[in-house]
């Protein structure tokens, strides 16, 4: 049995057709890659398979569990079971230098040291390393 089951899944979005008739079974320990260009329904797909957003047609299957039918606590549990890695990265750098900011000032050992100690991080030079 496969851990991932699709059956002609599909994902309208305001009247917008994003995907047709996707069929597909990933089975346990499968490593699988959704490859095409900018606009392909790559994301949408997998946020669907996450169970972040709903099909509009079609049936998903998590573990032989039909995700449509589940209750929401069971839901939660199988999302527990679930993750995937976007290409793009996702952090806003403009928050980490802040984050990093405000934990050298707040002397967190963790992320950094006082400037006294002598060393910066090659990345911005705002956070002190340990000699």
């Amino acid at each position: 049995m496969a851990l991932i089951k699709l059956e002609n899944l599909g994902r309208r979005v305001e009247g917008r057709e994003i995907l047709r008739n996707v069929s597909l079974e990933i089975d346990k320990g499968e490593v699988v890659a959704f490859i095409g260009p900018t606009g392909a329904g790559k994301t949408t797909l997998l946020r669907m398979i996450d169970l972040l957003d709903a099909p509009s047609s079609g049936n998903l299957y998590f573990d032989g569990v039909d995700t449509a039918a589940a209750a929401t606590p069971e839901r939660l549990k199988l999302r527990r079971r679930m993750g995937f890695v976007l290409q793009k990265q996702c952090l806003q750098y403009h928050r980490l230098r802040e984050h990093r900011l405000r934990a050298e000032m707040a002397g967190s050992p963790w992320r950094g040291t006082p400037p006294e100690s002598g060393r910066t991080a090659g990345n911005g030079g705002d956070v002190r390393l340990p000699s």
